[in-house]
């Protein structure tokens, strides 16, 4: 059915059907609700959304993450999933592929559905407020997570990653490693560079050698992990062990070790940040940096709920605390000449 049968059923113009779908303009009371009765009667769009129109309030969150295929947002997404169903809210969700331009995309198809709120791990490009004015602008409250926006804090839930970046190093120091890579996320975003802070920072606490030639910048992704693993192994001989700053390239790094026949940690130690679900099943005992992730997801949508309650913007930080799990692929076994 066409906007033009709707307006001939009401009785009113195609430009007031129109406005009331859009929820744009004014239309009063009274034709408002004659309108939306027809449009639930004659189900135009769902029998949710036309309520959602009357009362300027949906029964939707959006969800928009950057790599719907890293299984760390998977499990973000099911803990808020446990929340909303628990109080009646569908749930859209959105990836935006780690892409700038098409989260901006996703960012106006967000604002269009007018949902109550939104949750939001920003892509790996640099992020600044003006990249997500449009989110402010539209008035829906909306919570962050996982990636800071560098020059305001807003209202988000994010892991203390400069403590996890200095567990996973200090283990390795402590296991008695003076030559340790790291490889990082992209320095275009605040985990990426908290983790080599952490990195950093036991190094020196240690009265280790910070050397700029150890430091590999990543993206996140598995192909990052396998190829920076490949440098330090051909190149750089003098490493015995490497910090890897996420579960997609600690997998990548695997991969690269595997294809030259070494052993973890005979030939090289590491520690991942993540505690990845398939360390276990390829049955290798990885250190790791642990994050209870679905509880997070659980937290992040408890905010949600509080800022939707107070339809306001609180810019209440919550900072969730990683602990370091020890499985000896940390250890020392070979001290290379």
């Amino acid at each position: 059915m066409k906007i033009e049968e709707i307006a001939k059923l009401s009785g009113f113009s195609k430009s007031t059907v129109s406005r009331v779908i859009s929820n744009n303009g004014y239309v009063s009371k009274e034709t408002k609700e004659k309108i939306l009765k027809i449009i639930e009667e004659v189900n135009y769009i769902p029998n949710g959304i036309a309520r959602s129109l009357s009362s300027n309030k949906s029964n939707t969150v959006a969800v928009i993450i950057p790599d719907i295929q890293n299984s760390y947002f998977g499990d973000i997404i099911k803990g808020i999933s446990n929340i909303m169903d628990k109080n009646n809210l569908h749930m859209l969700v959105y990836s935006t592929d780690e892409n700038i331009k098409k989260e901006k995309k996703v960012f106006q198809n967000v604002i269009e559905q007018r949902p109550s709120g939104i949750i939001l791990s920003v892509s790996l490009q640099h992020h600044k407020k003006k990249d997500i004015k449009v989110l402010l602008d539209s008035g829906i409250p909306f919570v962050l997570f996982d990636r800071q926006i560098f020059d305001e804090t807003f209202t988000g839930v994010f892991f203390d990653d400069i403590k996890g970046g200095y567990l996973a190093t200090e283990a390795l120091i402590n296991s008695g490693h003076e030559n340790i890579a790291i490889i990082t996320g992209p320095f275009s975003t605040t985990n990426g560079l908290n983790r080599l802070e952490g990195y950093k920072k036991a190094m020196l606490e240690k009265n280790q050698k910070v050397s700029e030639e150890n430091i590999y910048e990543g993206n996140f992704h598995f192909d990052s992990g396998y190829e920076n693993t490949k440098k330090i192994l051909e190149k750089n001989k003098k490493i015995t062990a490497i910090f890897i700053c996420n579960n997609e390239m600690t997998l990548g790094a695997l991969q690269a070790i595997r294809e030259k026949n070494l052993k973890i940690p005979d030939d090289i130690a590491i520690v991942s940040y993540d505690n990845h679900k398939y360390f276990e099943i390829l049955g290798i005992n990885i250190s790791a940096i642990n994050r209870d992730i679905e509880e997070t997801g659980v937290e992040i949508a408890k905010l949600l709920l509080e800022e939707m309650k107070n339809n306001n913007r609180s810019k209440k930080i919550v900072i969730v605390s990683p602990t370091l799990i020890l499985r000896n692929s940390e250890k020392v076994v070979k001290i290379k000449d």
